[in-house]
């Protein structure tokens, strides 16, 4: 992972960095919107009818932080103009608001 200062506003840039910011610490927006998301999925038939396809624990734990993910990006797509990184953090941007996503502790 390599973390720079930019700006960003398409779908593929905002998932790789919220994979890459899923080892640091959710702000509680985003703990929020999470929340929902596997509110939402626990009652998706879809979604429930492929977890159960997967034998493999680890497999289906990595299937189900990809669906999540994808809708987190998603919704922050449809909220957001576009996405800052800057100072080891993700940030959500309007024109009246600067969101934090994720913090990430780097070591030295």
């Amino acid at each position: 992972m390599y973390i720079k200062k930019q700006k960003f506003t398409d779908e593929e840039t905002l998932i790789e960095q919220l994979f890459d910011f899923g080892i640091g610490e959710p702000s509680a927006y985003v703990q929020d919107i999470i929340l929902h998301i596997r509110q939402e999925l626990a009652q998706a038939e879809e979604f429930k009818k492929e977890m159960a396809k997967i034998k493999d624990e680890e497999e289906a734990l990595e299937y189900e932080d990809d669906v999540i993910r994808a809708n987190l990006a998603a919704f922050l797509l449809q909220h957001f103009e576009c996405f800052e990184v800057n100072h080891k953090s993700l940030f959500a941007l309007n024109q009246n608001d600067h969101q934090l996503l994720y913090t990430i502790t780097l070591s030295e």
